[in-house]
């Protein structure tokens, strides 16, 4: 009697019969939770929105809380922790950070930088730097990080939350 089957049967089995998720132990429970940015009241795309939990626990295995802006600019926020990633965030009160990285366009292709010297590639990544910071900013400095943003969010259970932010709101004076 062969026992291949047996245990190529018992493999497929096995999770169906005892379960099988890759959700890490203790990840919590998560409630609908979306941002939405607009810049003079049209849309924002391609804003990466982060939520920091106002009583921080300071744990190093504390889940990451985002997500990224839509052409209506609308982000739909998630919850990851150790490579599992769902929708949602788990109840609580938030501080919200903004952060839209200027877009630049490559001078030179993928390949062209692969074929360039440690020194050529150390002084196009300084040019790109120096390109990038001539680009006027869209997210105002003080919505760029956890200390300075005013930005607060309460997600409840079961109901999640909302917010709706203008960039025009929170222009900076020069």
């Amino acid at each position: 009697m062969n026992k291949f089957p047996f245990s190529v049967l018992l493999f497929v089995l096995f999770p169906v019969i005892f379960g099988c998720s890759d959700k890490p132990v203790g990840f919590p429970a998560l409630h609908p939770c979306r941002v939405e940015v607009l810049n003079n009241k049209k849309p924002e795309e391609n804003v990466n929105i982060f939520l920091f939990p106002v009583a921080s626990s300071g744990a190093s295995s504390s889940p990451t809380i985002s997500g990224k802006t839509d052409r209506r600019g609308i982000a739909v926020v998630a919850t990851a922790l150790h490579n599992y990633r769902q929708s949602g965030a788990p109840v609580g009160e938030y501080i919200v950070v903004l952060v839209k990285l200027p877009e630049l366009a490559d001078t030179v292709s993928s390949k062209e930088r692969d074929r360039m010297l440690p020194l050529q590639q150390m002084a196009y990544n300084e040019e790109q730097i120096r390109r990038r910071a001539a680009i006027p900013k869209i997210v105002p400095s003080k919505l760029t990080a956890s200390h300075t943003s005013p930005l607060k969010m309460t997600v409840a259970e079961k109901t999640g939350a909302s917010l709706t932010v203008d960039l025009a709101d929170f222009e900076e004076s020069n």
